[in-house]
């Protein structure tokens, strides 16, 4: 299974789609690939970018410390797993395999409320 992970400054930034880069690592915690995060121009067009590059890599998982309900609602619809991490995790210790401490998200409305979504999140 392929995880993937937002990256700034090698930290996990506070918004999924903020980040600078997208790591991908295999269930070992080996990194398969990073590569510039389309969506971090903030627009519709680079989101769109992201979420298809993803799906293209295979991955399956999705690490956030937060992401907005609208992109939540998109992940969630394309089957993506989407797990939110504590604020202090580390990402150069972690296994990806053990998932523990991470709260999975599973609802639009576990994500942050932008109210710029166009769609119903309900």
């Amino acid at each position: 299974m392929i995880t993937a992970i937002p990256m700034s400054a090698g930290l996990i930034p506070v918004n999924f789609s903020q980040a600078d880069t997208i790591v991908l690592l295999a269930d070992n915690g080996q990194v398969i690939e990073h590569f510039p995060n389309p969506a971090s121009s903030g627009h519709c067009i680079g989101k769109n970018a992201l979420t298809f590059t993803l799906r293209k890599k295979h991955v399956s998982r999705i690490l956030v410390r937060n992401v907005g309900q609208c992109m939540l609602a998109t992940l969630l619809q394309m089957s993506f797993e989407v797990y939110q991490v504590p604020r202090d995790f580390i990402p150069e210790v972690m296994t990806v395999a053990d998932l523990k401490g991470f709260v999975q998200l599973v609802r639009v409305q576990q994500g942050k409320s932008t109210g710029r979504c166009k769609r119903s999140t309900h």
